[in-house]
């Protein structure tokens, strides 16, 4: 809009890269409107015809990012923008602006003005893509004050709640392990919680994970299951391919993919009869057992 002489301009919502920029000028009269004003100018048609730099427009804000961090550590790394305070705060959403969190992701503890990182804080997220986004405004009360989508954020790692389930006294195979950026150079174990150093008695050990497709991961243990009946955890450990990556305890097995069950009887059930007698005993106690066992 044109006041005296002043000219005000306006633009809807800008989501251009940060940045600094020119302001080009092109002038909205030609000699076809000076004529007969009737006619609209096309003299502005074409950006090419904006020759006259009127100075540097300076727009504050982030530089969109893609970022990956893997689901059982922590998570931190390099943000980059113009104008950025260090005090503006962060949280990952499906979708920014919206109230749906993401289980699993702890909250952002320390940001720098150029450096994003969540401390101590484990991450247990599901693999995936989601979205990185911020608050700029000072008044961050909910989630939905989180409107700015500054890029992706990208956890590598299986997706939860996978329960899975094999029979005592056969070989265990699990088909299709589903989630982002997998590989049959992780690793997987059967553990009472994740991680905890609790092992399951008699469990195998030994385990093959293969890669039949990517983002999907299958698991074959060579010999047969011989634990107890119950319920376990399936939990998992990325290896990104670094030196020393190997997780060298239990403990690193933090993410926790899903409930194994082992359909079976509970070992040492002692029982007694008498030879010469007919011989009755109670049915040997376990989990998920079956009339047809």
């Amino acid at each position: 809009t044109a006041t005296d002489g002043w000219l005000t301009v306006s633009w809807p919502r800008v989501t251009a890269q940060a940045g600094r920029y020119r302001m080009c000028w092109c002038s909205g009269e030609d000699l076809h409107t000076s004529v007969n004003p009737n006619i609209s100018s096309t003299a502005c048609n074409p950006y090419s015809s904006f020759r006259i730099d009127v100075g540097q427009l300076t727009l504050t804000g982030f530089t969109p990012v893609h970022r990956t961090c893997i689901s059982g550590r922590t998570c931190a790394f390099h943000i980059s923008g113009i104008g950025l305070t260090g005090r503006e705060e962060f949280v990952v959403l499906d979708t920014c602006g919206t109230q749906l969190p993401v289980y699993g992701f702890p909250i952002a503890e320390n940001w720098t003005g150029d450096h994003l990182d969540w401390g101590s804080g484990i991450l247990s997220a599901s693999g995936g893509s989601y979205r990185l986004c911020a608050c700029v405004t000072g008044a961050c009360s909910s989630q939905t004050d989180y409107r700015l989508d500054i890029g992706e954020l990208a956890v590598l790692g299986p997706t939860m709640f996978q329960d899975r389930t094999c029979i005592a006294g056969q070989a265990c195979e699990i088909e299709s392990i589903y989630g982002k950026f997998l590989s049959e150079q992780d690793f997987i174990a059967v553990l009472d919680t994740c991680g905890s150093q609790s092992l399951v008695t008699n469990f195998p050990q030994e385990v093959q994970i293969t890669e039949p497709a990517s983002g999907i991961t299958n698991v074959h243990w060579g010999e047969a299951v011989t634990s107890s009946g119950g319920q376990y955890r399936l939990c998992w450990c990325a290896n990104t391919g670094n030196a020393g990556d190997l997780p060298g305890a239990l403990e690193e097995y933090l993410v926790d993919v899903g409930q194994f069950t082992v359909i079976g009887p509970t070992p040492q059930q002692y029982q007694t009869c008498v030879s010469g007698q007919t011989c009755i005993i109670d049915a040997p106690k376990g989990h998920m057992m079956s009339s047809s066992d």
